[in-house]
């Protein structure tokens, strides 16, 4: 073979080749776009996703916190429960501060609830809770000022005003003998004791009827008019006193009921509340779960088909070196 014929093959052989790489410059072009596009279309699929995903995820903090905040709020509320109940066992004075301070604290923590990005859904309940808290803290008061009115000890307020008419006629009547006189002080003193406890609208009847006997016992006797008037002075002004502590401790515990029912207004717009937001956190959940489910298939499917584009040209194009070879 001379040269002139080896540089005429290598001719057309680079003729060939040349005509084949103009051939294939299209497909290759229309290959590199589609893996290009495919793999923009599968980065921004799970760009998206992780956006999505993020959203749903920041979404549960914020319903988890808010769950937090309504269940803190229950244990204040119940904190402040036991302060009043502690108060109206014990009359103390330091379960009013435990019970403001707790107060605060409570209306703090709903403040804060109004604050979470997904609160907007309960605007109002949050607005009739923070109005309840509030009108429990005046109404607690209220009650202190008619327990602090009463006597917060047995010394102190009307309590030591009725102790001290009583112990004056006891030591006047123990003083003169007068046993029969002393005995209906102590019925009186048993009425007293009773609906202080009980609270029933029946012993008042009673000490009527006893003060009543009381001056038909005493008018009776035939006693010096002086004696006569004294003792019916003590007497008089004990139940004087009696009828006035009476209507104090009934009125104080209609304005117990009234703070029983503030509460229990509050407690149900809590619970509620609360309700709510277990809900609301199940369904964010299953919506968290449903999208990263969705966008890991959807990536799969677009992976598969650019596998699947991908190999399709590159058979294509071996086919086309194939022929061109040849």
């Amino acid at each position: 073979m001379t040269r002139a014929t080896v540089k005429q093959e290598l001719s057309e052989k680079s003729r060939g080749l040349r005509m084949l790489l103009l051939r294939l410059t299209q497909p290759i072009t229309r290959l590199v776009s589609v893996v290009i596009v495919g793999i923009l279309l599968l980065i921004g699929t799970l760009h998206i996703g992780s956006l999505i995903i993020q959203a749903d995820l920041q979404e549960q903090k914020e319903y988890h916190e808010l769950y937090g905040y309504s269940m803190n709020l229950l244990s204040k509320g119940l904190e402040m429960r036991r302060a009043e109940k502690n108060l109206l066992l014990t009359k103390q004075a330091q379960y009013l501060e435990q019970y403001h301070r707790l107060a605060r604290s409570a209306l703090i923590i709903v403040t804060s609830m109004k604050d979470n990005p997904v609160a907007q859904e309960i605007e109002k309940p949050l607005r009739d809770m923070s109005e309840a808290l509030q009108l429990h803290m005046q109404q607690f008061d209220v009650v202190f000022m008619g327990l602090s009115k009463i006597g917060l000890t047995e010394k102190s307020g009307l309590r030591g005003s009725l102790r001290n008419s009583a112990h004056d006629a006891e030591a006047y009547f123990k003083a003169h003998y007068a046993d029969s006189l002393l005995i209906s002080l102590l019925m009186m003193r048993r009425f007293e004791k009773d609906f202080i406890h009980r609270k029933q609208k029946n012993y008042l009847l009673l000490m009527n009827n006893q003060f009543e006997s009381f001056k038909k016992k005493l008018s009776g006797r035939k006693l010096p008019l002086k004696f006569e008037r004294k003792a019916l002075d003590y007497m008089a002004s004990y139940f004087r006193t009696f009828n006035i502590i009476a209507a104090e401790t009934l009125k104080l515990d209609n304005e117990i009921k009234k703070l029983a029912f503030i509460y229990k207004d509050f407690s149900l717009v809590l619970s509620n509340v609360i309700d709510f937001v277990d809900v609301e956190i199940k369904i964010v959940r299953l919506k968290s779960i449903e999208h990263m489910v969705m966008f890991k298939n959807l990536a799969a499917i677009l992976a598969i088909i650019l596998v699947l584009l991908t190999g399709g040209m590159g058979i294509f194009l071996v086919r086309q070196v194939s022929k061109g070879s040849k």
